[in-house]
C-alpha cells in the first residue's frame, strides 16, 4: 500500500488513554470509540444537500496526552461506523443510544513511543 505524502493526508486526531494506545501499538486494538456529540458528529460526520455520510479520513493520529511531545501514532484510518449500545433498543432514533467506532489499520509511523 503506498501511503500519500503526510503533509497532504486528511488525518484525524484522537487523545486517547495510555491502557488504550498501548493496546493499538501492539495491535491487540484495531478501533478507537467516540461518544454520539456534536464534537465528533463534526468530526466524523458530513451533513449536506446529499444527506448525511462519514468523513473520509487517511490516517488516525493517535496522542497519548495533550502535550507537546506525548507519545503518537499514525495509523491508517479503516473507516468509520454508528454502532448501537447492547442495552438500546434496536431502531432507536436517540442519539445517545449510539456511539462512533474508528476502525484502525496499519502503523505509519510512531512518535516518542
Amino acid at each position: 500500500y503506498h501511503y500519500p505524502n503526510l503533509k497532504t493526508m486528511k488525518i484525524l486526531k484522537i487523545a486517547i488513554l495510555k491502557d488504550d494506545f498501548d493496546e493499538i501499538l501492539s495491535g491487540e486494538k484495531t478501533e478507537v470509540y467516540q461518544d454520539f456529540i456534536p464534537f465528533w458528529e463534526e468530526q466524523l460526520l458530513i451533513n449536506d444537500k446529499e444527506g448525511v455520510r462519514f468523513r473520509e479520513y487517511d490516517a488516525v493520529e493517535l496522542r497519548n496526552g495533550f502535550e507537546g511531545k506525548v507519545p503518537t501514532i499514525l495509523i491508517e484510518w479503516k473507516g468509520t461506523e454508528l454502532e448501537l449500545f447492547d442495552e438500546a433498543p434496536r431502531g432507536s432514533k436517540d442519539p445517545e443510544d449510539y456511539y462512533f467506532v474508528v476502525n484502525l489499520g496499519k502503523i505509519i509511523e510512531t512518535k516518542n513511543c
